[in-house]
């Protein structure tokens, strides 16, 4: 597979201690990174069948990703800021058990941890990316009622077409007498 991760010879591993672990230079992309189509292998749709489509189609332009084990130091920025920013459990250097860690400030929700010699990777997020965002405006505030107004101006009130009470309900004992006579 092209995307492969092999071990080189001429690579030797480092154990860093954690100070160290919080430059960018020592951290590279293990895996393909997710293009906009969400893939992280181009796909380039097939050309229109139709003649008339077919003249005005201009085939898309394949998205570039870091290449494998490039230092995340060169990665491009995200609005202004780099695009990993550095976290660490403790400023203390004699804190035996530091922990260091890169946030992602294009994919929020996706950090990295390093602690000893083992690192993890989560992300909790909406799978969104950091950019700007304009949300619509809010639809116009409905205006207050108005009450309707006399030719004096002041308000009237219509309550009911009628101010006649109903009916009473029929008397049960009424209706059992009734059925007695017949």
């Amino acid at each position: 597979s092209s995307t492969g991760v092999y071990p080189s010879s001429s690579f030797s591993r480092v154990i860093s201690s954690s100070p160290t672990m919080k430059n960018p230079e020592n951290w590279a992309h293990r895996y393909p990174h997710i293009k906009t189509q969400g893939r992280c292998v181009w796909w380039a749709p097939p050309p229109p069948e139709d003649e008339e489509e077919a003249e005005n189609y201009e085939e898309p332009e394949p998205e570039e990703s870091p290449a494998l084990l490039s230092t995340i130091d060169n990665d491009a920025q995200v609005m202004a800021l780099p695009a990993w920013s550095a976290l660490q459990s403790s400023s203390i250097a004699s804190v035996q058990y530091q922990v260091v860690g890169l946030r992602s400030n294009l994919w929020p929700g996706a950090i990295v941890v390093y602690a000893g010699n083992s690192f993890s990777n989560v992300y909790i997020g909406h799978g969104l990316k950091n950019e700007r965002l304009l949300p619509p405006p809010p639809p116009a505030v409905c205006g207050e009622w108005q009450a309707p107004m006399d030719e004096e101006g002041n308000p009237t009130y219509v309550l009911a077409e009628s101010t006649e009470l109903p009916p009473p309900p029929p008397d049960p004992e009424a209706e059992g007498e009734e059925e007695d006579e017949e």
